[in-house]
Formats: C-alpha cells, structure tokens, sequence
C-alpha cells in the first residue's frame, strides 16, 4: 500500500499541473474594476487575482518553467532555453547538472534556480506565495545566491556585479507624479540588487502583483515586511495598498522606465496555462497609476484603458505617466553683466508638455524683481497652451539701478502644472567700452566689467595685400615693432574705456624650398593585414597573424607604411618624427622585446639606420611612444617599417602610427609694423551691404533696428574691408508700406552710400472672447497693448451667483475656489475667458427619512428618493414580499439609491428572513459597517448623490448555510442627507430653464428615461 500511495501521488501531482487552456483575455474579465478607485479598486483586482484553483506546487514550477520561461521559437540560437533574468546565460530546461536545473554550483551560467524575486524570508515562506509563479522566477542559481534577500534598488559607486546584476549600497530614488502629482525623493542606506534595465519593469509589475494578490485581511494573505529587508519595500498596515515609499518611488519608475514586453506578455499567458490566474498590471499597465501615480484617487474608467491583449496595444500605451510639466527653463538662468546705464536682454524658451487646455502665467517676483521685466516692461504675462507645447520665446530685460548681484524669481502656473519656479540673475558693476579700430576705421566694439577683460573681435581684420599681414592689436597707435604690448589672444583688463589697434606688418620668406611641414596620420584603428590610409600610403604586415597582431616565429615580424608610387620625399629632410601605438595583446605577450622602425625604399628593402624604441616599458595596457628617425645621408625613402625582435610565439599589437616630416627650410619673417593697414592714397569706391541677418519686416510702430547689418568698403587700390557706418536713416514705422533704409560711410572726405528695403505691415489683432454657458458673451479685438474697454456682467440664474472670470474651463465642479482675473488690455495672442458661478449645495443641516419597504422600493421614487434595482449576473430578479414586509435582493442584485442632495448615511433595517441568510453586500462609494451573525442593520456612511449596491454570491450566515446564494432582505431604509452648506464653482451653470434627460440602464434592460429640470 505504501508504495501504491506514492505511486498514486505522483499521478496526482502530473495531473495537476497539466496545462489548463487560456481563457480569452477580453475586458470583461476585468468588468468588476469599473468605476472603482482606491481601496474599492484594489479589493476588486484582489478578487480576480486570487480567484480559480492554482494548480501549482513548488516541484511543479519546474515544469511550469517550460512553459512560462523559455525564449520563443524565434530566438535565433535561444530557442527553448530558459529565459534568465539575473543573467544571459543559456540552460535546458528539464534535467539536473551542468546547463540545467540547480543542483550545485561554483559561478555563473553552471545550473538555474527558481528564484523568489521577493525573498521567501520576508513572509515566512507562507503557502501559496511559496510556490506563486507570479513572482518566482527561474535565475542563475550563483547570482541567485548573491543577491540573497538583499532588496531591489539601484546602485551607487562601488557595487559588484553579477551575471547582469549589480549588488552594492543604494542611492536615492526620485519618482515624479505619484500618489497624487506629488514627488518622492528618498533614500534606503542598505544593500541594494539592482537588474538589467530591461527587466526592472517585469520585477516592478511582479511586486505590484504580489501587494495586490496577498492583501492583508484575507484567508491566504502574507505579511510581505514579516522578515529581513522586507519593511523597506512593504508596509505591514497596508498604507498606500501595500507598498512603502521607497517602493512607490522605485517601482513606478521602473514601471515606466520599462513598459510591458512581448516576453512579458508571454509569461501572463503561461502563467493562467499553469496556475490560472494572471497579474493585472501587465494585462492593464495603467492600473499602477490609479493606486500609486498620478491617477491616485480616480476612479477608473474601463473603456478609455488600452490592454496589453488588445491589437492596438503597443509598448508603453495605456496612459500617460507624466502629468503637465514644465520642461524648458530650469534651474538658473544668468542674463548677464551690465551697468548702471545700459540694459541687457536673454531669450528664455517657454515650453511644456501635457499641459491642460488653459494658458501659462509668467511672473517675475523676489528681492530684485523690479529690475528684470518680461516683454513690454511687465512683471506678468500669459501665454497659450499650444505656444507653450511648442516652445515659446520669450524676451527678458535686466536694467538695474545700483551695483551688485541681483536675483529675481520668474514663476510658472497655470495649464494644471504646479507652480514652476526659475531663479533670474544678473550683475551690475562698472562696465568699460573697447573700440577696435583697423585701418584708422572702427572694426567693432565690445565690453567689459572692470579688472575683467574684453573680447576680441571675431574673425581679425583682413590683410592688407599679400605682402602684409595682421600681427594682433595694440593700444600703441604708434606701434613699431618694439615692446610687450602686442597681443593676439587676451586683452588687457580694463579700467577705463579703451581703443586698440589692428597691427600689420610685412612678411618675406627665407631661402629653401619644399613644403614646410607635412603631417600624415596613417592610421587610427588598429593596423591590420592590409589598410589603404589618409593620404594614399598602405599599411600591410608582413608576418600572418590575426588582425593587428604579428607573431614572431624566426625572429623579426612587423608592418610597413609604404607609399607605392611617390616618395615621401625626395631631399634629406631635416627631421622625421614618428607616433606609434602599441597596445597590449594575448597573455603571453612579453613587453621586454625590441621595437625598431626604419626608413624603406620602393622596393621595401630598408635604408639607413634602424632605431630602437628605447621607452618601451612593460605595461598591461599598452603606450604611445614618439622616435625620431635619423635621416644623415638619405636623400629619398617610400615608407617606414616597424618591427620587433622576440621569443618565439610572443605578440605584439600595433594600434596606429602618425608621421611628421619637415623636408624645407622655409623661414617667414615679419618687419615694418604698422597699426596702417594701407598708405593714406587708398581711394574709396564703394559701399556695400550684407543684409542677410537684419529683421527687414516690422509692424506699425515697431521700433526700427539694422542689428547684424555689416557694411563693406570698398577701394581701387587697395583691398575691402569690413567699416562702421556713418549714418543709417531711420524710415517712418507710423505707416505701412515699403521703405528704403539709406546707409552712408564717409572716409578722408569721400562719402559713399548704399540702400536696402525694409516693408512695415499693420499690427497684427487679436481676440479676448468672453464664454458664458456655452456661448460667447462678448469679445473684444485689438492690436497687443490696446485697451479692453468694460464687459457686463453675465445674469445668473435662479441659485447661482456669478463670481467673475477664469481662463480655466471646467467640465465638472471645480474642486477650491477658482482663480479669476479680467484683462484690461489686449495681451499678444488669443485668450478665452469662462464665467465663474458659485452655487451653495445643501440646506444647512441634516435630516433623516425612514421609508418602509413597498413596491416603490423595487423600483421607482418614494419621500425625494429614487430606487433603482437589477441584475449584476445573478439569476432572480429582486422582488418585493407581497405582504409588505420586506424587499429581497439575491445573488449579483443591486439597488441604486439617489437623492437630489447629499447622502451622508443609509442603513438598512433586516428583516427576519435577513438574518437568518445575510449576503455580503458592496457600495460603489463610501464604506459599509461590518456585518456580524444576528445584526439588525446593515449601515452605509460617505458622501454622495447616488449609491449602489451589489449583493455578493454566498450566504455568510444562517442556518440555510453557506452554500446558498446570498440574499438580503429588509424591511426599511433611514436615509440621512443634506451634511451642511458647502460652496462649488461651474463655469457651465445651467441655463435657468434647460431641461436634462437622464437615462439610467442596468445590464439586463433599460430602466427607462426621466427628465429632471435643473436647478
């Protein structure tokens, strides 16, 4: 018998982990989930989590492996494998030793585990998370071993790294938008284990999964924080569902980082195969943001979510992870140095993403606020959601009034982001002007605070002919050649306005011939079998070896740089210098051999004498090393070649080589210095303009302004050169139309001019429309700046009290009191302004209705209140006892109760028959009391117009037991309403006589229309 036990066991167990066939995933399977939020949410992921038998067992993941973690069938050389998250070694799935199931091991890739991703000693190894494939993966048994039940988080400097793991101290996790649109920054000091960036999601979503299947208060829940580093990452208590805030930080940035994959995808499916459940967060990603982003605290709406088994699925839809943000600008933003009497401007960009459909507030406030001004010399302006998406400039001007270092605040709201700060700074001091005069014209000005220096400008003055050039500047304008105060890099400090002068000289070359220096780089990768380089040489080894390897068989191996048609020259050059490379190779190679480069002719035979790269020293990675080449008596040479001499079957590598040949002896010199570019005869033809960069279209009453025109002046016998104007008139901007812009330039008595055009447009209008129920109030259109003359207020009706204008529009209540303000002139863009009215809910106080259970309460209205009641999946309809004693919900019924007013409290009064079969029973908002054996009420407490009910499927007690379908039956309802005055904004109010048709509908049928006349 005993053997025929085991023998029977062992059936069993096969018999139990059979695949069960997947049931098609649709978004039915997740129907209870809608309208939920919060604690309700997760109770109903909680209950398609755990629900169907687990067919697993610890032996059976083994086999369940095969089905859940092998890479897909095409994996080019992984098909079948086990898919190893820890690392990216390979194993059989089935079997025991090397390359398959763990047994022992001494280092990576020898057998794989089955790995608790969240360490069984955190929970006391309780059943069923013992043996849940939802978390339990197959790993690397040595890295699985090294990570031991450290928690996950990412490493800083100094960790260790396993398979594709590192282990090592944590650092700090910043998520944004979570729980709320909030930030969390925080730090665990621990040891941390962090995975390949590929699969941080899959571990996230596991956690996620493991929270909501093992919730306290239920049969098979696990404390997650029993043991070790467990509270790090869950929170007995069950705040924030589960999940500490190290873990919300973590996991949802892993979450988005790394979106749901096919593998992913994969393994859900095998799981249901083996263990007939699924995790909800890779079939739904964005359930994640509803408990712990920035979805927190709404309810979520089925339709609008996009499943992972759907065909319009793609990698990281489902719903958007970052709520409106400022993107552009952050952190400090310097406008510059100036003085007292100059302002100094900085364009900003503006921009955001996600942001709601209303406009950006910019304002400047701070200490020194007064000294920056936004477009205009304002302190606010808006701008528009579509500007701001896609990037708006905007101009800032810095015009302080005493020295030092100022700093302002320019703060950023509206569009639904949360205020965005930015820190302005600017220095005032004693700022000093340089004049840069060539050829007795002014070449360009610049500035600087003092003790700093100015820059120069760019690019220098040109050459007078091809006999002179330009040497640098000076503030000697009799400059001869003599003394220190000639420069070409950095100007003197300034410590009061200064003038410098361009200085020219002549130039003369020496005897000699021939290129001056020529410099080939051969090659910059490592010099292999054969290579054709920069300038037309080859590179090519002479002894066979692997790629930039050359072995030494019988004494001397190396590599030729060799030019086949022209020598590299053709006269004793006067120095040859030569940069060479070499790395380090194999193990066995011995870094005390000799390395020699010699000349070559064009028949590869060496010329000369060969050198000995004395600096050579032993080294595991390799140096550069510089030789010059001794050249006495070698008129010609085609190339040079490296060598070594070495042990038998020693290597060397040689990475590159650059060459630098001087074959001439040219010599420039400079003399006759001058701050005069040409003799005072030079005659002035013409002027000339370059217009390419001038703003050259304007509105009316624009300010006009030729920045960026540069003027040519032009001579017939000497050369051009870049002049300051003279004049530049200014055309009228009070008219539209073309005008012509005159440029004049006067030099020794000669003036020339020269002209371009300019076209002046009407100011452009724009339209500040007032909106109130849905239509336009009023507009208002003009040029920016214009004056906004004054809009009526709009008539309220009967219970409403209008409060102003918001340029935000709210489809609902709005939640605080909204921000209102009414422009007084036109801004610079199109701006929608929605009434505001205020309406106050409710009487003042509360009151109380009992209403005995009667046909009304089936369906219909009764005392103000309406009763709405049908089928959830059950199978009998309620029904109303004819003898007027109670009303009677079964298994999957519901009953919606609604009021015209706030409900605070409903309390259902049970009836005889109720007791003794009393259902569980869930609300769609508030909570319910905890129903006990024998209780005379059931009570209801929160805050709502409207409430549902669901009876649940089984009896909980009584003597008809558990295995009936569940019931509630009572004979009366007190319903409490009305929880004091309390104020809601619209900026849809109600017309006064708008009639609202209302449909309500259960699964089964309509429950028929009904028109309500508001308010």
């Amino acid at each position: 018998m005993k053997h025929r036990h085991h023998i029977f066991s062992l059936v069993f167990a096969v018999v139990l982990l059979l695949p069960l066939p997947v049931r098609a995933i649709t978004s039915s399977y997740y129907s209870s989930i809608n309208g939920k939020k919060e604690t309700a949410l997760r109770d109903a992921l909680y209950t398609i989590t755990s629900a169907g038998p687990s067919g697993m067992s610890y032996d059976g993941l083994w086999t369940a492996y095969q089905t859940t973690d092998v890479y897909p069938s095409d994996s080019t050389g992984k098909a079948g494998k086990i898919w190893d998250m820890y690392s990216d070694c390979l194993f059989t799935p089935t079997g025991k030793g090397t390359g398959k199931q763990c047994g022992t091991y001494s280092g990576v890739c020898d057998c794989f585990n089955r790995e608790h991703s969240l360490p069984k000693s955190w929970f006391n190894e309780k059943k069923p998370a013992y043996y849940d494939l939802g978390h339990i993966v197959p790993t690397d048994g040595k890295v699985n071993g090294m990570r031991s039940n450290n928690v996950f988080g990412e490493c800083a400097s100094g960790y260790a790294t396993w398979g594709t793991g590192k282990l090592g101290n944590a650092k700090a996790v910043t998520t944004m938008n979570v729980k709320g649109s909030s930030t969390i920054t925080t730090t665990f000091t621990g040891t941390a284990f962090e995975p390949a960036d590929k699969y941080k999601g899959d571990f996230a979503r596991m956690y996620m999964y493991m929270v909501i299947r093992y919730k306290p208060g239920n049969s098979n829940s696990v404390d997650l924080a029993a043991a070790g580093e467990g509270s790090t990452m869950f929170n007995s208590t069950d705040t924030n569902y589960g999940l500490t805030d190290y873990s919300i930080a973590l996991l949802m940035k892993w979450h988005r980082q790394d979106p749901v994959s096919q593998k992913e995808i994969d393994r859900n499916n095998g799981m249901e195969t083996t263990q007939r459940n699924r995790n909800p967060f890779i079939d739904y990603p964005c359930l994640a943001e509803y408990l712990w982003g920035n979805k927190a605290g709404q309810a979520v709406t089925l339709s609008e979510l996009v499943g992972t088994f759907t065909g319009s699925w793609t990698s990281g839809d489902g719903c958007p992870c970052v709520g409106p943000t400022i993107t552009s600008p952050t952190g400090t933003v310097n406008i510059g140095t100036t003085n007292t009497s100059n302002s100094i401007y900085k364009d900003v960009t503006v921009q955001g993403t996600n942001l709601e459909n209303s406009s950006l507030t910019l304002t400047i406030g701070g200490t020194h606020g007064s000294y920056f001004k936004l477009p205009g010399g304002a302190s606010s302006t808006t701008i528009t959601k579509a500007q701001a998406e896609a990037g708006y400039n905007i101009t800032i001007t810095y015009t302080p009034t005493a020295n030092g270092s100022h700093s302002a605040t320019l703060t950023i709201s509206g569009c639904g982001v949360t205020s965005h700060v930015v820190t302005l700074t600017g220095t005032c001091t004693t700022v000093y002007t340089a004049t840069w005069m060539a050829d007795g014209s002014t070449f360009g000005t610049s500035t600087a605070a003092s003790g700093a220096s100015p820059e120069l400008p760019a690019p220098n003055p040109s050459n007078c002919t091809s006999s002179r050039v330009f040497v640098g500047w000076t503030d000697n304008e009799n400059y001869s050649g003599s003394g220190s105060d000639l420069f070409t890099d950095e100007a003197p400090t300034m410590t009061t306005d200064k003038t410098f002068f361009a200085v020219y000289a002549d130039k003369s070359t020496g005897a000699g011939g021939g290129s001056p220096v020529v410099t080939t780089v051969f090659s910059t990768t490592s010099l292999g079998s054969t290579n054709t380089v920069t300038t037309g040489y080859t590179v090519s080894a002479t002894a066979s070896a692997k790629s930039g390897y050359y072995q030494d068989g019988s004494g001397t191996s190396g590599v030729t740089i060799y030019n086949t048609t022209t020598p590299m020259f053709t006269s004793t050059p006067s120095a040859i210098s030569l940069t060479v490379s070499i790395g380090a190779g194999s193990g066995n190679l011995d870094f005390s051999d000799y390395v020699y480069a010699t000349l070559v002719n064009g028949s590869g035979t060496a010329i000369g004498t060969a050198v000995q790269i004395t600096n050579h020293v032993t080294t595991s990675t390799g140096d550069s090393y510089i030789v010059s080449i001794p050249t006495t008596g070698i008129t010609s040479a085609n190339g040079i070649y490296l060598y070594h001499t070495k042990e038998s079957g020693k290597n060397i590598r040689y990475y590159s080589a650059s060459l630098s040949i001087t074959t001439g002896g040219s010599t420039t010199t400079y003399d006759n210095y001058s701050t005069q570019c040409t003799a005072s005869s030079c005659t002035l033809s013409n002027i000339t303009l370059n217009t390419s960069i001038v703003q050259k279209s304007f509105a009316v009453g624009d300010a006009f302004n030729y920045t960026g025109l540069i003027v040519t002046a032009n001579y017939s016998d000497c050369i051009s050169k870049t002049v300051t104007p003279t004049s530049v008139s200014s055309p009228d901007m009070s008219t539209t139309g073309d005008k012509t812009v005159t440029v004049s330039y006067t030099e020794s008595g000669t003036t020339k001019t020269a002209t371009y055009t300019i076209t002046v447009e009407a100011a452009p209008e724009y339209t500040v429309t007032f909106m109130n129920m849905g239509g336009t109030h009023a507009t208002c259109t003009g040029t920016a700046g214009s004056a906004i003359s004054a809009v009526s207020d709009p008539t309220a009706c009967s219970g409403y009290t209008f409060e102003g204008w918001s340029t935000s529009q709210y489809a609902v209540d709005n939640i605080g009191t909204p921000s209102l303000s009414t422009p007084t002139t036109i801004p610079a863009g199109n701006v929608t302004y929605y009434a505001v009215y205020s309406k106050t809910e409710g009487s003042g106080s509360s009151s109380t209705s009992n209403i005995t259970a009667s046909a009304s309460l089936v369906s219909g209205s009764t005392s103000g209140y309406t009763f709405a009641t049908g089928k959830n999946g059950g199978s009998s309809d309620p029904s109303y006892n004819s003898t007027g004693s109670d009303v009677r919900l079964y298994a999957k019924n519901q009953i919606t109760i609604s009021a015209s007013s706030t409900i605070t409290q409903i309390v259902f009064n049970l009836s005889t028959q109720g007791k003794k079969r009393l259902a569980s029973i869930e609300a769609s908002a508030g909570t319910i009391a905890t129903q006990n054996s024998g209780d005379n009420k059931v009570t209801w407490t929160g805050s709502a117009t409207s409430v549902t009910f669901t009876v649940g499927d089984k009896a909980t007690y009584g003597g008809d037991g558990a295995s009936k379908a569940g019931q509630l039956c009572f004979t009366s309802v007190d319903i409490t309403s009305g929880s004091g005055s309390s104020t809601t904004y619209h900026t849809t109010a109600p017309d006064c006589s708008c009639t609202a048709t209302i449909t309500a509908t259960s699964n089964d049928d309509s429950m028929g229309t009904v028109s309500v006349t508001t308010p």
